[in-house]
């Protein structure tokens, strides 16, 4: 995904690459990249600066989109139920689930995924997943396009 293309498709082409790359269990996606860019390149409104928005609609996305490890959980498809680091998160999430949920979303963390494979797994109520994942990532998304605002404003006031 071309960062630059977000001016086009605004919030609704980063809610979609937000989803997408939430929903890909395992694998790379440009969604972090999204968000920083649009901080830098998406507008605010409503009074809300952009970071603010960008926030909460990658943060809903990426929400929504983590359905799929969990489903994957909840149904039994443990691919990863061999890895130490799963093992691990699996008891976490069996003692701590919603803590441990809104932890792994407030920080840029590649074992997410195995935690929403882990809160499927021990069965976590739908709607405690949902809230503490969305609270998560909508604070990890606010900061990240803050920065990303915050770097293309130094670069324009630089140039």
């Amino acid at each position: 995904t071309d960062v630059s293309s977000l001016k086009t498709y605004g919030y609704a082409g980063l809610f979609v690459i937000n989803v997408i790359g939430a929903a890909s269990i395992l694998l790379p996606s440009p969604a972090a990249a999204s968000v920083f860019g649009g901080g830098a390149l998406l507008s605010g409104f409503l009074g809300l600066p952009a970071f603010v928005w960008v926030g909460l609609v990658a943060g809903l996305g990426e929400a929504i989109g983590e359905f799929s490890g969990y489903a994957a959980g909840y149904g039994g498809r443990l691919f990863v139920q061999d890895r130490p680091e799963y093992r691990r998160i699996h008891g976490w999430m069996e003692r701590h689930g919603v803590i441990t949920m809104f932890l792994m979303s407030i920080i840029p963390n590649p074992l997410f995924d195995l935690a929403g494979v882990a809160a499927g797994a021990v069965q976590m109520p739908v709607g405690r997943f949902f809230l503490s994942v969305l609270g998560g990532k909508i604070i990890k998304d606010v900061y990240l396009a803050a920065i990303g605002g915050l770097g293309a404003a130094i670069f324009t006031y630089l140039s």
